[in-house]
This record gives structure tokens, sequence and C-alpha cells, in this order.
């Protein structure tokens, strides 16, 4: 049968990404019961992920791990055999593609250690070089500098705020009324008795299925950042968050998570949800930090610099030793 051992090596196997290649220290994602499961489109082995409050763990830390993200990962995802071996629509469409299918344990998420990466990117990997991970995927290249896209004649304004009224609960806002705005990814919210109110406090996506009476961007289920919020007397909660409209079609994709400069954006601020169109000239995203910025030619990095280096050589495609330099 097609995707299991038919044979017996007298030679160690070779080295898979996402495997061990040293017996130094490790440490790894400190996790409560119930944490670490996979997101909604599941989790690569062998690759970078990032950790969020889509779920809460019993510790009341975030317990979702995507392939996918902002800003640096979380850590890294060992191979312990924890993905299938088999297909599972819709999440794994091929024996052995490596995917741990939405809802299952992780295992390991690990902060430090020296692991084999397989080489995604298209330059030739060198001792000493960074290993950077895809915002988009998780997966690796090894470089010097950021691999980024930019767009010309791209503008970014405030607008008009968000007011709803909401109650809180953990890490999720349940808003029962609009009275003007869009509840979007990326906007800061404001209310009496959320936690981290007006500074940091975001909202990080939309509770899905919709119940009956939700709707996209209105009355409905928002996971929060930060969790332990506990308001249950409807109170009225006020948002901001950065329109980010393309002008000429970009350089090449534009993925959730990118960081964006250029123009008079503020810093940090990340790409949030897509809001219209399909990522070419014209479409619209929310973006953080209630930025603004007149027309101008905005720079996106694609990736982010990790705490690992390339410990071998190696091309496109093959797997790179590593090793963790910050632990």
């Amino acid at each position: 049968m097609s995707g299991f051992q038919t044979q017996v090596n007298v030679q160690p196997a070779p080295l898979e990404a996402g495997d061990f290649c040293s017996a130094n220290p490790r440490s790894s994602f400190q996790s409560g019961p119930g944490g670490l499961i996979a997101g909604a489109a599941g989790v690569t082995v062998g690759a970078f992920a990032w950790v969020t409050y889509l779920t809460a763990d019993a510790d009341y830390a975030p317990g979702t791990v995507n392939s996918f993200g902002f800003g640096a990962p979380s850590g890294f995802i060992h191979r312990e055999m924890q993905a299938l071996n088999t297909a599972y629509p819709p999440y794994v469409t091929a024996a052995g593609d490596n995917t741990i299918p939405s809802g299952f344990a992780i295992g390991s998420l690990f902060r430090s250690g020296d692991f084999a990466m397989l080489n995604s990117g298209t330059t030739q990997a060198t001792p000493g070089m960074t290993a950077y991970a895809f915002l988009a995927t998780g997966l690796v290249r090894f470089g010097t500098t950021n691999t980024t896209v930019t767009c010309a004649t791209s503008t970014v304004t405030t607008p008009t705020a968000i007011s709803v009224t909401a109650t809180a609960n953990n890490n999720i806002l349940t808003v029962s009324a609009v009275s003007t705005g869009t509840v979007v990814a990326g906007a800061t919210l404001t209310g009496s008795g959320l936690i981290g109110s007006g500074t940091t406090l975001q909202v990080i996506g939309q509770v899905t299925p919709l119940l009956a009476g939700e709707s996209l961007g209105g009355v409905g289920r928002y996971y929060l950042n930060t969790a332990e919020q506990n308001v249950a007397t409807p109170i009225t909660v006020t948002g901001t968050y950065g329109l980010l409209t393309l002008g000429a079609a970009p350089s090449g994709a534009i993925p959730i998570g990118a960081l964006v400069t250029g123009g008079t954006v503020g810093n940090p601020c990340y790409v949030r949800q897509l809001l219209s169109g399909t990522g070419g000239s014209g479409s619209t995203y929310s973006v953080d930090n209630a930025t603004t910025s007149t027309s101008a030619t905005l720079t996106f990095t694609l990736d982010v610099a990790t705490n690992w280096v390339a410990d071998s050589a190696g091309a496109p495609g093959e797997i790179i030793k590593t090793r963790c330099i910050i632990p």
C-alpha cells in the first residue's frame, strides 16, 4: 500500500525536515492543558509556526498554532510522527504531505534546538546564513536580507471609528449591536473594563461558522489577542484601524502578516485582513496601528529572520542542518 515502509535500510535513515540534528539542549513553548492545537488550515511539520488566541488553554495562554502569522514565529515544529500517513480531506490531501490536521495536537513546538530544515528558498544555503520564515507558510529560506514586494501609489487611511455594544468573556468579544463601522482583524479596541483597552487589545478575527443573526464584520463573536476578559454587562466598545488601498499592481503576492513600510506609515504595521478584491490593484486590507499615508510606494516584507542559522550547505530543495544562536 502506498505510503507504508517496504524495506529496511542497513544504514541510518537520512535526515528529514523537522528532525533533531544534534543532542544539544532544547526548549519548547510553554502551553497548558488543552493547548497547542492545529488551526483551521492545519500545521506543517518541519516548519515554523505562530501561536494565537483562537483558542486559549486552561492556563489562559494562547493555544492555537498556525503555519502563518506576523512578527517572529513562536517556534519550530519538530517531526515526531504527528502528521497523518493518509489522506484526510480537506486538510491532508495526499498521503505523507507532512500536515497536522485541524484540531489535532501539535506535540512540541520548540523555541530552541538544532534541527534539519528544508531549504524552500531559491538560493544556496551556506553555513552562517540566517534562516528566514515565510509569513504565509512557515517554510524556511536562507539568506542575509528579507524578501520584499512593492506596490506603487498605495495609500493608508483611517476609516470611521468602530462603535459597537458588546460583552467579553476570556478571549471572546460578543457584539450584540453595531452603531458605526465594521469590525475587522487588527482593530485596536477601547472599552471600560477590557484588559489592554486602548493600547494593545486587538481583534484577531471573527469566530466562524456564523450563528443565526450574525454577520461578517457586524453582530457576532470575535477573537481577542488578550484572554481573561470579564465584562458581563454590555458596554460601548470603540475601535480604530488603518485601511490599506493598493494603487498599482504589487510586484508579488502580499500575505496576511506582511510588515508594511514606506510613505508615512507608522511601525510596526502589519497586513491583517483582505477586505475587498483579490490582492491586485484596488484591493483593500485592514492594517493595524491606525496609521495613515498619502499615495506612496509601499514595501511589504514577506518573511522574518529567526534565531536559527545554517550549519551546513545545500541547494534549494535540500535538507540543511541548523543551530539556534539565541536559545
